[in-house]
This record gives C-alpha cells, sequence and structure tokens, in this order.
C-alpha cells in the first residue's frame, strides 16, 4: 500500500530572480505554463512572484516554508 507523508521544508533563495530561475528548472509543469505566456504576461507574472516573495529573500529572512508530500510503496 502507498503511503504519504508530508514533510516540512524551507527553501531559501538570495533573492527573487534566484527563486523564478530555481522554480522554472525544478517545476516543469510550471515552466510550461510560463513558456506559454507572451513576453509581456510572463513579466507580469515574474515581477508579482517577485513582489509576493521579497519579503522572504531579503536580509535577515528565515526563507520560504512549504510542505512536500512524499509518497512511498513497498
Amino acid at each position: 500500500d502507498p503511503r504519504i507523508e508530508q514533510v516540512t521544508v524551507e527553501w531559501e533563495y538570495t533573492d527573487p530572480d534566484e527563486h523564478w530561475e530555481k522554480t522554472l528548472k525544478l517545476a516543469a509543469p510550471i515552466a510550461e505554463a510560463v513558456g506559454a505566456l507572451s513576453p509581456e504576461e510572463r513579466e507580469r507574472v515574474r515581477t508579482t512572484v517577485a513582489e509576493r516573495i521579497g519579503a522572504a529573500t531579503s536580509e535577515g529572512a528565515s526563507g520560504i516554508d512549504g510542505v512536500a508530500h512524499v509518497v512511498s510503496a513497498e
């Protein structure tokens, strides 16, 4: 039977650009969706993301918290 566990994770980025680059490299569905946007739409999304995570990447910030779902089976 499959077993699903939730694992708390924290991602640390030096700035919003690093977050953007790593997200597009590691999350294929997001990269595909962003790739399908016009250049203007892509820049609007990138700017919005940067604004929202800016505080988490500023000096002294602890990072971005999240949860990873780990699925295993025997």
